[in-house]
């Protein structure tokens, strides 16, 4: 996975207002463990696509930075 996954999954967060413990409350995880993946960018590919939904973005944008 690309590294910069963890600017992106961020940036598209901060586009919705969301919070770092909404999303996380959202993934069903501790906001430590959600802040942890945001801030390192280590994530499976099944939770960028399910983060992909919460946030409304591209999965293909969040996991390789690349847009349809």
């Amino acid at each position: 996975m690309d590294l910069e996954v963890n600017k992106r999954i961020k940036e598209a967060r901060r586009k919705l207002h969301y919070t770092q413990g909404q999303v996380a409350e959202y993934m069903g995880m501790k906001c430590s463990t959600y802040s942890q993946m945001e801030r390192k960018g280590s994530i499976s590919v099944e939770r960028a696509k399910k983060l992909a939904e919460i946030l409304d973005a591209d999965p293909d944008y969040i996991i390789y930075g690349q847009q349809k």
